[in-house]
């Protein structure tokens, strides 16, 4: 019995085997050609977009590492401006208002006498700054013009040159012929607050002030006429 199952068996196997075959493929190389053209295709097709994306993003970082290149240059000078302001504040010293010429004086006579005679108040104390007093002769001569007339300038002065009329000739002691400029203005006010000094300090009194040409001639007759009275 064993024998007649095995030998069976070994039929049956063989039946199925012989029973099943592969069935052939078949093979269309039309197919398979364009299959790798078209990978072929997309390869490349990829490779260009990459390529593309690359120069974009290249463009992006430089336009960006320029533009970071610009800001550290506004940093440094922004930096700088401030490091020169700070060093300016810690220069800047506050103004000493009472030394120097800023240092309210007494007025000399011959002082308050031109202030008198062109309208400026005098403090009660008789005490002004030197710049002050400077001031207000500067506003007298561009008041009244008392420039030297140029007929080539625009203005027709010569702002330069200063024709100093009987006030300021009084005041600073000058001939009828002298002239002035600013720079000379603070030399003969120079002149007079030492003389008013040197006369204070040794307890003298201060030289009388000169009379102006004008003024002395108008003096001139009545003294005549009080010594012809008195002669009579």
């Amino acid at each position: 019995m064993s024998t007649k199952v095995a030998a069976s068996r070994s039929k049956k196997v063989e039946v199925t085997k012989d029973e099943v075959k592969p069935e052939p493929v078949e093979v269309k190389p039309d197919v398979v050609e364009n299959d790798n053209e078209d990978v072929e295709k997309s390869e490349k097709v990829t490779f260009d977009e990459l390529i593309e994306s690359f120069l974009e993003k290249y463009k992006e970082v430089r336009s960006g590492l320029l533009a970071l290149g610009a800001m550290t240059v506004q940093l440094r000078r922004g930096h700088n401006q401030a490091m020169r302001q700070q060093s300016a504040k810690k220069k800047v010293r506050k103004a000493v208002v009472d030394s120097g010429i800023l240092k309210p004086v007494p007025l000399p006579n011959e002082a308050e006498a031109f202030l008198k005679a062109v309208g400026v108040a005098i403090p009660e104390n008789r005490l002004m700054r030197r710049t002050e007093l400077s001031g207000a002769i500067y506003d007298y001569v561009k008041a009244h013009s008392l420039y030297k007339p140029a007929p080539s300038k625009e203005s027709g002065f010569d702002r330069k040159v200063i024709i100093p009329d009987v006030k300021l000739r009084t005041l600073f002691s000058l001939g009828p012929d002298a002239t002035l400029d600013f720079s000379s203005i603070n030399v003969n006010l120079a002149t007079i607050y030492r003389r008013a000094k040197e006369a204070d300090e040794s307890g003298t009194a201060p030289a009388p002030v000169p009379v102006a040409p004008k003024a002395a001639a108008a003096a001139a007759p009545a003294k005549k006429g009080k010594v012809a009275g008195s002669s009579a």
